[in-house]
């Protein structure tokens, strides 16, 4: 029995699948970052500071 733990302990899949990094980077079809005008704006002024 323990052979069999360890053996799926190191061998298992990860717990999520890998993200495509490329449809990732590219913007895809991933809907998951939906910005408010009011977000957006907060988010650029932030970007703004940070960059001077």
């Amino acid at each position: 029995m323990v052979p069999s733990v360890v053996h799926y302990l190191a061998y298992r899949p990860p717990d999520r699948p890998q993200i495509d990094t490329t449809a990732a980077s590219q913007g895809g079809d991933n809907d998951s970052e939906n910005l408010t005008p009011d977000d957006r704006r907060q988010l650029d002024e932030i970007i703004k500071r940070k960059a001077k």
